[in-house]
């Protein structure tokens, strides 16, 4: 059975379908208005909204969505006041994902400069405490050999007074002998 007879068949075929029933759905599924329940092409991100009272001009539900829909996706992201500051947010077509994209990749790009800022510094900190370090390990040493060689002095000078007190009982024992 060639191709030609395979769709003459399938023409012959009695179809429960209405035409304009499925053309009227398929228009629905493409038109992206926000009230459109049956747009195709919708789907719901949590984004980082942040918690406060500043942020809640933000936390509204969009318009065209169900509210146990509403409530399944609040459920996804913890509620309503999670500690993350998590909020479902639509997302329409390509080209929203194309911006979202685009906004992820610049933030990526600031944490990323960020990232290298900060370890420009921890090595500046490292540099800096490294030649502190090096220069106090060298005021120890130096302070360590002054003290080294004070206390040689000192053991000079106690071992002359000792010297000269066993000279002075030696001779005061000579004399008491003679």
């Amino acid at each position: 059975m060639g191709l030609s007879a395979h769709l003459q068949a399938l023409a012959r075929m009695p179809t429960t379908l209405v035409p304009e029933r499925e053309l009227a759905a398929i228009a629905r599924a493409y038109d992206e208005s926000p009230a459109n329940p049956e747009y195709r092409f919708r789907h719901f991100f949590a984004n980082v909204v942040g918690v406060g009272p500043e942020f809640a001009h933000l936390k509204v539900r969009p318009q065209g969505v169900d509210e146990l829909t509403w409530r399944g996706l609040l459920d996804e992201v913890g509620g309503e006041h999670n500690s993350n500051g998590l909020w479902p947010v639509p997302g329409d077509g390509f080209k929203t994902l194309a911006e979202r994209a685009r906004v992820q990749d610049e933030e990526l790009k600031s944490e990323q400069n960020y990232l290298d800022a900060v370890k420009e510094r921890v090595a500046e900190i490292r540099r800096f405490r490294g030649a502190r370090l090096a220069e106090r390990v060298a005021q120890v040493s130096r302070t360590q050999a002054e003290q080294q060689h004070r206390l040689l002095r000192l053991m000079r000078v106690v071992e002359a007074a000792e010297a000269r007190r066993h000279e002075a009982q030696t001779s005061e024992g000579r004399r008491e002998l003679n």
